[in-house]
């Protein structure tokens, strides 16, 4: 029995991210950026992060950047990015429409 080739590709990407999630914590990157947004947003009345906006601008923020390297590791291939996020393709271009433009 063969394997899809596409399989094959999907099965090495995660297993390039658990190792780099083994190398550096992901909750760990995680909670040292959301401790400085919030540090930033007591002292500083410029941060685009504001009080009762956090999970939603963290949210959209975390979104944006999977998104953005996922397009940038297929080479732009939107079908196979949302393969790879495990996202249906029209949810990828609504998500992409709606913010990315």
């Amino acid at each position: 029995m063969s394997s899809h080739p596409h399989k094959k590709r999907t099965e090495a990407q995660l297993q390039d991210l658990r190792e780099f999630c083994r190398e550096f914590s992901l909750r760990e990157l995680v909670a040292e950026k959301v401790e400085q947004i919030l540090n930033q947003m007591e002292t500083s009345d410029g941060n685009t992060c504001t009080e009762g906006d956090i999970y939603r601008c963290i949210m959209g923020t975390v979104e944006e950047s999977l998104i953005k390297e996922t397009l940038n590791k297929t080479n732009g291939n939107k079908s196979r990015t949302a393969e790879i996020l495990g996202i249906n393709r029209n949810t990828l271009r609504n998500k992409m429409n709606g913010k990315f433009k």
